[in-house]
């Protein structure tokens, strides 16, 4: 998707936003990439909020209607609140709360890794069992972007825990304060609670860790001390499958990430079964 600036919208879908949020007085384009046709910061009468537009027949759209639909389920703090959204000329619009932050530094002795385990637990400790909105188990997340037949031992990290399933230092936000809220809910899943650190320790590995000093950092979240390391061992096989796939087929961003799957997988085979994760 070529992503547009605020100005290249069409003028019916600006018009209809800025009657929503009483007007618009400046505009920051998002700093990263976005699967949406718009995404920034839209200076408003009453504050700043972080608006996402998308063209209702995109192929991209469900993610965004994912976000929406998830949203109100989150637990506190865990991602800024969406505040509203209209349709507008075959235009979807979303707007969030503006959370003031930079991007996670992932590299190792960040003091933001701490943060990032405190959130993650926030996270993991939502059972999704009885919400009223159906949550999807991570295999089939996998399934449909990775189009893989084979997951291995899915049953090894399936369970009801709240997943953000793609927890990447884009969508990882550090606020003055130090604490860390994630965005872009467009992928929530169910599965085992200790997931997402698992994807994180990929992410570690990816800007300089060793993994056993990645793993090192997974084991101060709640959850993982006490996953079994054989369903460890399977997520990691599926993972490296999965990235692997990804590189193969998509641009090159998606190559650093296979290859630190991929050692990642290594490192744990080369410890033998039965150990603690």
């Amino acid at each position: 998707m070529i992503k547009r600036s605020w100005a290249e919208l069409p003028t019916d879908v600006r018009e209809a936003i800025e009657i929503r949020c009483g007007g618009v007085d400046a505009v920051v384009d998002a700093p990263v990439g976005t699967a949406y046709d718009f995404a920034g910061i839209l200076v408003t009468p009453t504050g700043p909020i972080f608006c996402k537009v998308v063209r209702s027949r995109a192929p991209q759209a469900w993610m965004l209607r994912n976000e929406l639909r998830v949203n109100p389920w989150l637990p506190s703090g865990s991602a800024p609140q969406a505040l509203w959204h209209l349709t507008a000329d075959a235009w979807l619009a979303v707007a969030f709360e503006h959370v003031e932050g930079r991007h996670a530094d992932l590299s190792p002795g960040s003091p933001d890794l701490e943060a990032i385990a405190t959130a993650l637990d926030r996270i993991s400790a939502c059972d999704v069992t009885d919400w009223p909105i159906r949550v999807h188990p991570i295999q089939r997340r996998w399934r449909t972007v990775g189009d893989l037949d084979d997951l291995g031992n899915a049953d090894a990290y399936a369970g009801s825990a709240l997943l953000h399933a793609d927890p990447a230092p884009s969508n990882l936000l550090v606020t003055p304060a130090g604490s860390v809220t994630l965005v872009d809910w467009a992928w929530p899943a169910r599965g085992a609670p200790w997931i997402d650190a698992a994807l994180l320790v990929t992410h570690l590995i990816r800007h300089g860790h060793h993994p056993a000093e990645a793993e090192h950092w997974a084991a101060t979240t709640t959850a993982w001390p006490s996953a079994d390391p054989t369903h460890i061992d399977a997520f990691a096989a599926t993972l490296s499958a999965l990235r692997t796939h990804q590189a193969q087929t998509h641009p090159a961003p998606h190559h650093p990430l296979a290859a630190a799957a991929t050692t990642w997988l290594a490192h744990r085979s080369s410890r033998g079964p039965h150990r603690r994760p």
